[in-house]
């Protein structure tokens, strides 16, 4: 649990010394987001007979899995939104249109948000914008659920990735959740190795937290798998080890950077007329490539270039 903590929120983070987040190893980054969506059910005394619902705004589009995990989750006790992300005529981050959606979203609404390397468009706020967005959610009293599952993957940097984080808990936000995978950027994705970090107001919330995180893992699935946890201590213990690891992060996040400038290149040299920037503005393991259902069927039918029908 320290060595997690202290990867996403810096060994002094202010935070961590008061107590104030709890930590359970999850079942992946999905299994984190599970538990986080029951431990806000659990917080807001919902039932299957309730009539009130938690308010979960999604970004449109986003991860597949997003809203599947929050309906489960929360037992059904959710109604589900989606604020706007991307700009399918313009081919970029839609900033207005989810900041509109943000200041019109009920007080408490949860909103789950990407750290970085946005699955799947490929577009990140800005550092300026990703400021706009905490003020707005915090003016608006809107809580931050921070889906982490590609830290360093992105920029090659631990730090760099993180920092949207750092950004709300400047902003004032003493309460949010953030799960985190090790999925892609420790490749053990069949380990199934997570975790769920949950910011509180002081070190006794924090410890009920993680009571009450106990009594819905016990049911659930007891116990995390320790294989991949182990790997993951040894590597973040080792000096060395990890400073290897720190160097693979850059070395992975560099060649995705330099496929998407011959992407782009290629394009550009074949369709001199149009505007292929977007590929570089992009980061990370996914991007949106502007082209339609029908360039996606003629690909797919011809070439043999597969690829999901959004482009």
């Amino acid at each position: 649990k320290r060595l997690t903590r202290q990867l996403l929120f810096g060994k002094e983070c202010e935070l961590l010394k008061e107590g104030r987040v709890a930590t359970a190893q999850a079942l992946g980054g999905t299994g984190a987001l599970r538990l986080g969506f029951e431990l806000l059910r659990i917080g807001s005394n919902l039932s299957n007979e309730s009539e009130t619902k938690l308010v979960v705004y999604c970004s449109e589009p986003t991860w597949p899995n997003h809203q599947k995990v929050a309906h489960d989750g929360t037992r059904g006790n959710v109604e589900i939104r989606t604020y706007r992300y991307y700009d399918k005529e313009k081919k970029c981050f839609d900033f207005e249109g989810m900041l509109e959606d943000l200041n019109a979203a009920p007080k408490n609404s949860i909103i789950l948000l990407h750290l970085c390397a946005h699955n799947p468009t490929g577009y990140d706020p800005s550092t300026e914008e990703w400021r706009k967005i905490a003020n707005s959610m915090k003016a608006n009293q809107l809580f931050p659920f921070f889906d982490n599952a590609y830290q360093g993957f992105c920029s090659g940097s631990l730090e760099t990735d993180s920092f949207p984080l750092h950004i709300f808990l400047n902003s004032g936000f003493d309460e949010m959740m953030i799960s985190c995978s090790y999925s892609k950027s420790l490749g053990l994705y069949n380990e199934r190795c997570g975790a769920l970090h949950v910011v509180t107001k002081s070190m006794s919330e924090a410890e009920a937290a993680t009571s009450t995180l106990k009594s819905i893992i016990r049911p659930m699935y007891s116990n995390p798998p320790s294989n991949g946890a182990s790997i993951a201590v040894a590597l973040l213990s080792d000096k060395e080890l990890k400073r290897q690891w720190e160097k693979e992060l850059v070395q992975m996040s560099e060649r995705i950077k330099s496929m998407r400038i011959m992407l782009q290149d290629s394009l550009e040299k074949h369709d001199p007329k149009g505007s292929w920037k977007h590929i570089t503005a992009q980061a990370g393991m996914f991007s949106y490539t502007g082209l339609r259902k029908e360039h996606v069927a003629l690909l797919r039918s011809k070439f043999h270039i597969y690829m999901t029908d959004s482009g």
